[in-house]
């Protein structure tokens, strides 16, 4: 888990560096978060350091990891994209895919760290109040770090 958040504050700060903006002489110093927004440019993104893989297939990113334990992930994923997820979600006693990774990404979207999960089961789903987003906690027999 320190590995992830870790991984995720480094990528904000790498991307915070690499902004590009200028203060006037009358405004106080900002950070580079406030001059993206001040500049109507986004400030970094955080929450798309992880990419979930199910089966070796990309699926989407997820929003946040907040949990992992010896035998329990909890990640938080958006809903409404259509993904291999969904499909897992809707019948996981049929589909039961032999692993999924998840990937620490960073500023370029390359791999730093990569979590294997093998034997993963759906343990419990929870939806957020507008449906927006789920946390999904799931076990696994194995986890492999590389």
């Amino acid at each position: 888990m320190t590995t992830l958040i870790t991984a995720g504050a480094l990528s904000a700060g790498l991307l915070g560096i690499g902004s590009t903006a200028t203060a006037s002489a009358s405004t106080p110093p900002h950070t580079s978060a406030h001059q993206a927004i001040t500049q109507d440019v986004k400030p970094p993104i955080v929450n798309n350091n992880w990419r979930l893989s199910v089966a070796g297939a990309p699926a989407e990113y997820l929003v946040q990891v907040s949990g992992l334990t010896e035998h329990e992930v909890t990640f938080t994923r958006r809903t409404g994209n259509q993904t291999i997820v969904d499909k897992w979600l809707k019948d996981p006693s049929r589909f039961r895919p032999g692993y999924i990774t998840i990937d620490v990404l960073d500023f370029h979207g390359r791999t730093v760290q990569r979590y294997r999960f093998d034997l993963p089961q759906i343990r419990r789903v929870t939806s957020s109040g507008d449906g927006s987003v789920q946390t999904l906690t799931v076990t696994f027999d194995r986890l492999i770090i590389s």
